[in-house]
């Protein structure tokens, strides 16, 4: 699902079950970040304690061309 859906009043309305739907949003990619399951991904494991190092890498080294493109779309 694309990111931007999660602030979709009228697609947020039209969810039958709202106990059988979770919405996931990264709080610091941007809108409709390319990288978002990417990074979603990676928060996840450093959350899990996995491979801590490696995904605290790949999580900044996605933020940060995360701001790059919203730099170059503004």
């Amino acid at each position: 699902m694309n990111t931007s859906r999660a602030f979709d009043l009228n697609f947020l309305k039209q969810i039958k079950d709202k106990n059988k739907f979770e919405i996931i949003v990264n709080t610091k990619c941007i809108k409709n970040c390319p990288f978002a399951k990417l990074h979603y991904d990676s928060v996840s494991n450093i959350n899990k304690g996995i491979e801590l190092s490696k995904n605290k890498k790949k999580c900044n080294n996605l933020m940060k061309k995360c701001r790059e493109i919203y730099r170059s779309d503004i």
